[in-house]
């Protein structure tokens, strides 16, 4: 910024004479601010003001448009403790007999209590020994858990999750907690042994038990089999399959590691190579300092060389190791800089990237075939390994899983027959049979030993129609029931439904009490008092006021936006238009007065409420309380009737507003004011005030100039009048 030192020669000060010289057009810049800032107060009022109808217009006024929005219901049950019913619109009228004779259940088996067993313990610590297998049910899918000595409790806990079942070893309770993930009868599991082995292991674990859906397990094992004589040997072949794809996959896996790894190594190279000359010889000084260091610290002669274990020397190695071979490459790159190959080098670099891309991708596309393959069919699987060779299953390891089917199949057999023997035995009352069975089955009593509930669907009776759900809530013809308890043998609950009149009635109070609060924000907003000789502040005119004082001129401003604003006004009479209207229902004409809707009228309502709206008999509003309730028994009485006119009623507002809101090239869709003028205006003033600033600049500028102009002329004369005067010896 240049330094003027003004009036030195006329002793003027040529600053302030500018200041005010140049005030009058600052003046007619800060009319100008002021216009616009008024505008901005009354684009902030229209906005809220449009907030305030459009959400009125689009939420509760355009419910009330339909007559579904009336259709409310309520219900009651004559047993709360035992069932909890509510109704939707559909729900039929009247009473309804409900009886519930199951509550849905979980799938649960509490562990028999153990001993001194941690989640870090071995299985083989709870006395399991070798290897065998277990088999989760759920969901219509079995998962096979191979299990031996060495498996921690942890590591069994996790595996029963992966299987589709939530699971915990409790320490502190020394008990297994398996269930299944959600209730029913169809989402319990069954948790078996496919074989002596497994069924010992259970033992062990505390998990075993016999139940139904175990049973149902095995029932399905054998029924498979006995549909399909190729089911035994194709299970066999998927099993020893995805042995084989998973090692693949595996090796695969490893695969996309290593790749990965060079391709990011390549890029390295490439990232180095691209750097300019000083910078690929501050890496390689970098590079440089690291190797010397290592070679330092594993000097023998070096300090501390002593306290270096193997495992450091080794680390350390390995990485002198890494940075040697990344220096060869430096110098590689360099001689080729310096040989003016660089591009060559470049390219071939390049070449070596693709070819690790496009092995990446043919390799995790590779990854994507097996992951299918596994989850496939027997053919699906045959393709994926073998490919457009013959599959050969005569191996050692086929055979032996092909056996273990063969002894699972056999296992099976024997479980449900004894089960089914179990069965008569209670059936029959034989106690000695039963006990022999038990031991047999393993079925232990006591509040030690393992529990086991299956999982159960809830089934109610409503009106003798049964019903039935895996969870306890029901959705029957418009009536949601959450069955809490069981009803008696001859126990029947009552469930009715009638027409919520005083829902009905407090959704129409609910749109007048916000219609009320609109009608009273135009009406105020339109009524303000004026803002009279208050004008915008200017930055200038805010720094010699307090912030109250400017907060208080502001708000005198901001309430007086809207005064008599001719828009605001025609919204306003047009709200009131409607509500006054009459409208026909089966050739009668009803207004809201048929109802005991009405204002208080011009010198009954305090100032700004002479559009509110007052229902008679609302115990709510104090100026109507006491007057009979004409709404609400004509609800009861006739509520089609009261209905339809309510509908209609809305569905005349929401159609005025919808006209009043329509786009146009003023004003954009779902807004009341000009808002596309009034931006277009503000525009406009921004333009003003630029043109403004660059007037009162060149006026500025203009009037310095001449102001140095005669001090340079006066400077000249008392110049010459020194001269004149040493001439004259004065």
């Amino acid at each position: 910024m240049a330094i003027r030192l003004s009036g030195m020669v006329s002793g003027l000060d040529t600053d302030a004479m500018i200041d005010e010289l140049v005030a009058a057009y600052s003046t007619k810049k800060d009319n100008i601010y002021k216009e616009q800032k008024t505008l901005e107060y009354k684009q902030d009022a229209w906005k809220a003001m449009n907030t305030s109808v459009y959400g009125f217009y689009s939420g509760t006024l355009s419910s009330m448009r339909f007559s579904s929005g009336y259709s409310l219901k309520t219900t009651s049950v004559s047993d709360t403790a035992k069932a909890i019913v509510s109704a939707s619109s559909n729900a039929v009228n009247g009473t309804q007999e409900l009886k519930i004779t199951s509550l849905a259940k979980t799938g649960y088996l509490t562990g028999a209590k153990l001993d001194g067993v941690k989640g870090s313990s071995t299985l083989g610590e709870l006395g399991i020994t070798g290897s065998s297998t277990l088999a989760i049910a759920t969901g219509g899918k079995t998962k096979e858990i191979e299990i031996n000595e060495s498996m921690t409790v942890d590591k069994l806990v996790s595996a029963f999750k992966d299987a589709g079942v939530n699971a915990s070893f409790d320490e502190e309770n020394q008990r297994f907690f398996i269930s299944a993930k959600d209730s029913g009868a169809d989402a319990d599991f069954s948790l078996t042994g496919i074989s002596d082995a497994g069924n010992n292991a259970l033992k062990a674990l505390g998990l075993y038990t016999v139940s139904t859906a175990d049973v149902s397990s095995y029932q399905s094992y054998i029924d498979a089999a006995a549909a399909d004589p190729e089911f035994i040997a194709n299970e066999s072949k998927k099993t020893y399959l995805d042995t084989l794809l998973n090692g693949k996959l595996k090796e695969h896996n490893q695969k996309v590691v290593e790749l990965k790894a060079n391709i990011s190594k390549q890029n390295d190279i490439m990232a180095f190579a691209d750097k300019n000359d000083e910078d690929r010889q501050t890496a390689i000084d970098e590079l440089q300092k690291k190797i010397d260091d290592i070679n330092a610290k594993l000097d023998p002669a070096s300090e501390g060389y002593e306290a270096l274990t193997e495992s450091d020397k080794n680390t350390m190695e390995a990485k002198l190791a890494e940075y040697t071979e990344t220096m060869n490459v430096y110098s590689e790159i360099q001689a080729a800089s310096e040989a003016g190959t660089l591009d060559e080098y470049k390219a071939n670099v390049q070449s070596v990237i693709d070819g690790y891309n496009t092995e990446l991708t043919e390799t995790e596309e590779s990854i994507a075939d097996i992951k299918s393959a596994i989850s496939g069919n027997l053919a699906a699987k045959e393709q994926a390994y073998f490919g457009e060779e013959a599959p050969v299953y005569d191996t050692e390891e086929y055979n032996e899983i092909l056996q273990a089917n063969q002894d699972r199949l056999a296992y099976a057999e024997e479980k449900v027959q004894v089960y089914t023997e179990y069965l008569t035995a209670v059936e029959n009352g034989d106690k000695d049979r039963v006990a022999e069975l038990e031991a047999e089955l393993g079925i232990t009593g006591g509040a030690d030993g393992a529990v086991r509930i299956a999982g159960a669907d809830a089934e109610i009776y409503l009106n003798g129609a049964r019903f039935t759900s895996t969870t306890n809530s029901f959705n029957i013809n418009g009536l949601s029931v959450t069955a809490m308890g069981l009803t008696d043998k001859d126990e029947t609950i009552s469930v009715t439904t009638a027409t919520d009149i005083d829902g009905i009635y407090n959704k129409i109070k609910d749109m007048f009490k916000e219609y009320n609060e609109l009608i009273k924000q135009m009406e105020t907003a339109y009524n303000a008092a004026s803002a009279g000789d208050y004008k915008p502040l200017t930055d200038e005119e805010m720094e010699e006021m307090t912030d109250k004082q400017i907060e208080k001129w502001e708000d005198k401003l901001t309430t007086a936006a809207l005064r008599k604003d001719s828009t605001l006004s025609g919204v306003i009479s047009a709200l009131k238009t409607v509500m006054a209207q009459s409208f026909t229902v089966n050739g009668e004409s009803f207004n809201l007065g048929s109802f005991g809707i009405k204002t208080s009228g011009y010198f009954g309502s305090a100032e700004n409420e002479r559009g509110v709206y007052h229902i008679d008999g609302d115990p709510d509003d104090k100026s109507s309380s006491g007057n009979e309730d004409k709404l609400k028994a004509a609800l009861a009485n006739d509520p089609d009737t009261a209905i339809s006119f309510f509908t209609q009623l809305s569905n005349a507002l929401y159609s005025k507003l919808s006209d009043k809101m329509k786009g146009s090239t003023v004003s954009s869709a779902y807004t009341l004011y000009n808002d596309k003028s009034m931006k277009a205006q503000y525009e406009d003033y921004d333009d003003k005030l630029e043109d403004w600033e660059e007037k009162i600049e060149e006026m500025r500028e203009k009037y310095v100039k001449q102001f140095s102009a005669m001090e340079s002329a006066l400077a000249e004369l008392n110049s010459q009048q020194s001269s004149l005067s040493s001439l004259l010896g004065m």
